[in-house]
């Protein structure tokens, strides 16, 4: 008869994932101990109590093939296919913009290749290890911003009005910074409550410089992910107070900002929105050109207008697929971009050790900010904003750093059962 300690072994060398073997043995020889208490209770002797306990537990390989199978690691088969569908749909809309200024199809294949191999990267390397790094990189994504804003004018140059830096082929803004500062925010986020003025020198810093750099896409992307990340945690009225203070004041420096610093097709783009008419000949001319793709667009096949959009490869992707597919494909391709929303939000559901859960969740956020502002301001909804339509739209931002958001999220996925674990102190058995 198996001794307690040959028990647990046999029960581990079924378990791959050691951190989850030994998470389990603990429990299991609690559960042991416990069993042999009640027996000694009921008159056993010690060395009776001890083999029925361990008799009782039951066959050890069957245990560790049943606990294996049940906190085995597993990659997110459907967030991996529904990312995959994108990527593809990515491809047949090169067919769309073979002709369009400023596209490369061979652009597009090195984009593409450079997720995937980020995404893969990452997805097996343990999140965790990036915990103790939360401040590092939370310093280097201010410091990337604020070097957008302070930086020698000689080596930065504006790329759709806002500043940014030209590294061989990947234009560098503002909004690369936010996944580097989102890891770091996960990271000081998870080590519990924070102080309230904390909080605010973590989020009023970025914005500066992101307004500084003439990129309030950047700035409303991370106001959202510094919201999502931190405002589910129980709010006093201290914090309901600073968040009402920053509001206003954030209120009034947009109000400034838009008025003093903003380019002029940044206030072309607002008013004509407002009056698309009266602006028929400038700013206005898109939001008409707008309405027209949708009120002409055929459900399948090229419409009556189909001719090329401006900036139709990166801005109005999702428009010119209407336009030049028709709406059939346009809402197969939303599915498939709501779906990873969903998918998303579902994991932020499962994953239950904090540093993952918040990681998930600022995914999300980053992910679902430019898809739904993308694809409201393509039917009219939102006034037009450089919001690229994730794996869809051309450029480093719509693929290549989304699929290194994607691959830590898979990541977090993979390890979810360790980590939770480790999180807890106990198994789940």
């Amino acid at each position: 008869m198996k001794s307690r300690s040959d028990y647990l072994q046999t029960v581990q060398s079924f378990i791959k994932d050691k951190e989850t073997g030994n998470r389990i043995a603990y429990e299991l020889n609690s559960h042991i101990q416990q069993e042999k208490e009640s027996l000694l209770n009921k008159g056993f002797s010690p060395e009776a109590a001890e083999a029925e306990a361990v008799r009782r537990m039951g066959s050890a390989p069957e245990t560790g093939r049943h606990f294996q199978a049940v906190y085995k690691e597993k990659i997110d088969g459907w967030l991996v296919f529904l990312l995959a569908a994108l990527m593809a749909c990515g491809f047949l809309t090169a067919l769309i913009f073979s002709g369009e200024n400023g596209y490369s199809f061979n652009g597009k294949v090195f984009f593409t290749a450079a997720g995937v191999v980020a995404a893969g990267g990452l997805l097996f390397v343990d999140y965790r290890k990036l915990r103790p790094l939360g401040w590092l990189f939370y310093g280097l994504g201010l410091a990337g911003a604020m070097f957008l804003t302070w930086g020698p004018m000689s080596m930065t140059t504006l790329i759709l009005g806002s500043v940014g830096v030209q590294v061989g082929p990947f234009h560098v803004t503002s909004i690369d910074f936010i996944p580097m500062l989102l890891v770091g925010l996960a990271a000081i986020g998870s080590n519990g409550p924070m102080k309230v003025w904390k909080g605010i020198v973590l989020y009023v810093l970025p914005i500066y410089f992101f307004m500084g750099a003439a990129d309030p896409n950047a700035a409303f992307i991370y106001t959202l992910l510094f919201t999502a990340l931190f405002l589910h945690k129980r709010v006093n009225k201290k914090i309901l107070w600073s968040l009402a203070s920053l509001a206003i004041i954030g209120a009034v420096y947009a109000g400034w900002w838009f008025f003093a610093v903003a380019a002029s097709y940044q206030k072309d783009r607002l008013l004509s929105f407002l009056s698309p008419d009266k602006f028929s000949n400038g700013g206005g001319y898109m939001y008409l050109r707008m309405e027209e793709v949708i009120s002409h667009a055929a459900w399948i096949g090229e419409s009556s207008q189909a001719e090329p959009l401006p900036s139709g490869h990166t801005d109005f992707v999702f428009l010119s697929i209407v336009n030049q597919l028709g709406w059939a494909a346009a809402l197969i391709l939303l599915t498939l971009l709501v779906l990873v929303i969903g998918r998303l939000f579902w994991m932020t559901r499962e994953i239950k050790e904090p540093f993952g859960q918040l990681l998930v969740r600022g995914s999300l956020v980053f992910y679902a900010v430019p898809v739904l502002y993308h694809v409201f301001m393509s039917i009219g909804v939102l006034p037009t904003a450089s919001f690229p339509l994730p794996f869809l739209s051309y450029g480093m931002d719509a693929t290549v750093l989304h699929a290194v958001l994607f691959g830590l999220v898979l990541s977090v996925y993979r390890k979810k059962h360790s980590a939770s674990f480790a999180a807890r102190g106990t198994a789940r058995i």
